[in-house]
């Protein structure tokens, strides 16, 4: 028998419930436009293509939910579940990728410790464990401590894909495991979230809310399945970029896709977005500034060129310009220098000697003025020049 559904039978439900649980989502972002993080009960959809960090964002939250407590249980099918042991491991304190030498004795104890408290709260099942069951033995050891339950799928499709009887298409399979998850959600009362592959259509579509409510494959479903529904995109010219996080010093740079978040649906909380980035090797995230699009790189770039351009051709012309007011100084040494060493000599010659042409002669000899004596010759005697002084 269905529960009573009236408005003030789900007002005294609502009542008897007691105060808003909340838990940090693991990013900064996503927690202000949450009002502090997600509530709980609550349906998480997170939809990206292939590479767009949905198991790191997972992870991420995750993590933060087990930081705050949680009974956390991940049904691992598209990735190995010794991984996701070494992503929890590695998103904490204790990175094991970078030990470049032996660990200490402390930060061995103190790794044992974390994974200790990891081993008693966080349960993984692969692909032979359903979604009901997992909530279920996952909601009854929460209980048994008086804790909150968080469950991770990765992934829907292929949770749906892998509890198919025959015959069924990918629509009908979707909106079985989306049905699954809100009875599981609501009978548990527990943060449920759950990585979906998005349609081909949606892959680069990021400017309209459609597009973004969309994104998920047999969409309508998820949709409204879905309390958050966060799209997850690859920003293009942006697929191995080089983060760094502050407090990390020089080992704090990373490398890996900038990623776009887009919340496109988020039930009594804010929609809005947010750029971050994953490391490869530590899975570590860190948010970024928003990123250039291809096309603003492009131009970017040539603009950069064409500056590179005029700043050579300015330099090009400041030198030869440098070079030009640098000669009538060179002509009138040379030729002083000409005239103290040869006395009395001819005026031919010192052009000839000096390598200037009759202007160039001219004029260094009316700059020199009264450094220079000429003595005009008559007839076909040269002209002749002495040093004066």
């Amino acid at each position: 028998m269905k529960p009573e559904t009236t408005i003030d039978a789900e007002l005294r439900r609502f009542f008897e419930r007691g105060p808003v649980d909340r838990v940090s989502t693991g990013f900064p972002d996503l927690d202000g436009l949450c009002g502090g993080g997600f509530t709980v009960p609550r349906r998480v959809f997170i939809v990206g293509a292939p590479g767009a960090s949905k198991t790191g964002a997972l992870a991420t939250m995750a993590k933060a939910a087990f930081d705050a407590g949680f009974f956390v249980g991940f049904i691992a099918i598209d990735e190995e579940i010794p991984d996701l042991h070494l992503r929890f491991v590695e998103s904490t304190e204790y990175p094991l990728t970078d030990l470049e030498t032996p660990p200490s004795e402390e930060f061995k104890r103190a790794a044992i410790e974390y994974a200790d408290r990891y081993r008693e709260r966080v349960q993984l099942w692969g692909y032979e464990t359903s979604v009901p069951e997992a909530a279920e033995k996952l909601a009854a050891k929460a209980a048994s401590e008086g804790r909150k339950a968080a469950l991770f799928i990765d992934s829907l499709h292929a949770a749906a894909t892998l509890q198919a009887k025959g015959g069924e298409t990918a629509k009908e399979l979707v909106e079985k495991i989306v049905k699954v998850i809100r009875e599981c959600a609501d009978k548990y009362r527990m943060l449920l979230v759950a990585s979906c592959e998005s349609n081909r259509e949606a892959y680069g579509d990021s400017g309209t809310r459609t597009g973004n409510l969309s994104a998920g494959a047999e969409s309508r479903t998820i949709e409204f399945a879905a309390q958050t529904l966060i799209v997850l995109r690859v920003v293009e010219g942006h697929e191995e970029d080089v983060a760094h996080y502050p407090n990390l010093g020089e080992a704090g740079e990373v490398a890996g896709p900038i990623i776009h978040f887009r919340v496109a649906k988020n039930r009594r909380a804010r929609e809005g977005e947010w750029w971050g980035h994953f490391d490869r090797e530590t899975h570590r995230y860190v948010a970024v500034e928003k990123p250039k699009t291809k096309g603003e790189l492009k131009r970017a770039a040539k603009a950069a060129e064409t500056t590179a351009k005029a700043e050579q051709k300015a330099t090009t012309k400041a030198a030869a310009k440098a070079a030009a007011a640098e000669k009538p100084a060179r002509d009138d040494e040379t030729l002083l220098r000409i005239v103290s060493r040869n006395p009395g000599v001819s005026r031919q010659s010192a052009m000839g000697a000096g390598k200037l042409n009759r202007d160039r002669f001219d004029a260094a000899l009316g700059r020199l003025g009264s450094k220079v004596r000429v003595e005009r010759g008559g007839g076909r005697s040269p002209m002749r020049l002495w040093p004066n002084g």
